[in-house]
């Protein structure tokens, strides 16, 4: 019985130390791709950058785009959140094709941060994928889309 709790322990602190370095996968919708979804007024915390990337190298987006080929690997959703009411926690939830793929929670720790997922891209995954940013309260904060083509 030990070794399970401790398994269970290694897991869980290794799925926090992966979702804090920002690394996990993804989906989408049928928007047009890189369109973004007008934020929600009534709310506090705010996503005032929201972008696909190729890589994340020093917190920063690398090779930004709305469309990317079917063998890219890897897409990184990439936000700036600012008004946080800290701490807190926000997701990004990937669709691929209006299907959820995965939920991403990312812990919020200072009033502006850059925060980041990625989504694992097979190649027959073409298709249209959106993130919803959303709030530790289920709301969606903003959302938007990109899409995969085959090479």
């Amino acid at each position: 019985m030990h070794k399970r709790w401790l398994m269970i322990l290694m897991v869980a602190v290794f799925i926090g130390a992966v979702v804090s370095a920002g690394v996990i996968i993804g989906q989408g919708t049928g928007e047009t791709p890189g369109m973004v979804t007008e934020q929600m007024p009534e709310q506090d915390i705010k996503v005032s950058d929201i972008l696909f990337c190729k890589n994340v190298e020093n917190r920063e987006p690398v090779d930004k785009a709305e469309t990317f080929g079917a063998d890219i690997g890897k897409v990184y959703c990439w936000t700036v959140i600012t008004d946080a009411k800290i701490p807190t926690e926000i997701k990004h939830v990937w669709y691929f094709n209006d299907s959820k793929m995965a939920e991403v929670p990312l812990t919020v720790k200072y009033e502006r941060t850059r925060t980041w997922s990625y989504k694992t891209i097979l190649e027959d995954m073409v298709g249209n994928w959106r993130v919803d940013v959303v709030d530790s309260e289920g709301n969606i904060i903003k959302s938007a889309s990109f899409k995969i083509e085959k090479n």
